[in-house]
């Protein structure tokens, strides 16, 4: 049996590892939609990818955190 301070923040990484994922799939729904919305906009594309893709890369960092 794990001590109850071990069982909480067990569960509570696991939470947050579903949290930050849902995160992470709300980002690129928006990217899809923007990008959609904004064909013409080469430029706008490019940086709109770049802040998705740092956003994504900021929750993975978060839910790998020790």
């Amino acid at each position: 049996v794990l001590p109850p301070s071990t069982f909480d923040r067990y569960i509570s990484k696991s939470e947050k590892f579903i949290f930050d994922r849902h995160i992470s799939i709300q980002q690129l729904i928006i990217l899809m939609t923007f990008s959609n919305l904004m064909r013409d906009s080469p430029f706008f594309h490019t940086r709109l990818a770049t802040w998705a893709l740092k956003n994504v890369n900021i929750n993975e960092s978060l839910v790998y955190e020790e």
